[in-house]
């Protein structure tokens, strides 16, 4: 048996409502990054250790927020692999298999060294002494060059997945249709610009946005789909 219809009610409906809670997830996310951007894109790292004394919780919800989105994209993004795989749609499977990789990466690398940074933020401001202050402003700048590091090697590997589910779902449009296509397209490609754009501050956080907001739109139309099954 093949097809959307040999995977389980059950688990379209969870897929479904997992890909809806990723969307809203996203869109909460935007209002957090600006709230933290002082934190995100430092002048400096001592500006950077300075204004997360000050965010500690806006910067904790945006991790946490991040960490809830992954974990619900990993049921939705199991929900779709079953599903197209099912339907032999190979290029879309192989794009959902990049981004669950790419989860892997974030969740194991990226969002641990957040809060890395949160704690070395909380010693710099208990320290005593120069030598404390100055080995704690290296650590903190060891963490967060990894986890951006991170950050943009999970965004290319997603791109590259997206590429392949938009591409895959603009050749078979009967399942999803085309709007979910050109948005997967569009999303692939703002994700894999994150890494030239990563050299401007301000070039980054408009792309951010605009994948945010593009990404929650195509979760919106997937997560609706599944649903429906």
């Amino acid at each position: 048996m093949s097809g959307p219809g040999a995977v389980s009610t059950g688990l379209k409906k969870a897929g479904g409502l997992s890909f809806i809670a990723v969307a809203l997830l996203q869109i909460l996310s935007i209002p957090l990054s600006l709230a933290s951007a002082s934190v995100l894109l430092p002048s400096s790292t001592l500006a950077g250790i300075q204004a997360l004394q000050g965010l500690t919780i806006t910067y904790g919800t945006w991790v946490g927020t991040l960490i809830a989105l992954e974990l619900f994209t990993v049921v939705g993004f199991g929900s779709l692999y079953f599903v197209l795989r099912g339907t032999r749609q190979l290029g879309a499977v192989a794009g959902v298999l990049l981004i669950m990789f790419s989860i892997g990466v974030g969740l194991a690398a990226d969002f641990p060294l957040r809060y890395v940074q949160i704690n070395l933020a909380t010693d710099y401001a208990a320290a005593t002494s120069d030598l404390q202050r100055s080995g704690i402003v290296a650590a903190y700048r060891l963490a967060l060059d990894t986890s951006n590091i991170a950050a943009l090697m999970e965004s290319v590997i997603s791109g590259l997945g997206f590429l392949l589910i938009g591409y895959t779902m603009f050749e078979d449009r009967f399942l999803f249709g085309r709007p979910t296509s050109y948005l997967a397209l569009l999303g692939g490609a703002l994700f894999i610009g994150a890494l030239p754009a990563s050299a401007s501050p301000a070039a980054f956080g408009v792309l951010f946005i605009v994948s945010s907001l593009v990404l929650a739109a195509f979760d919106a139309l997937v997560g609706r789909r599944l649903y429906r099954m």
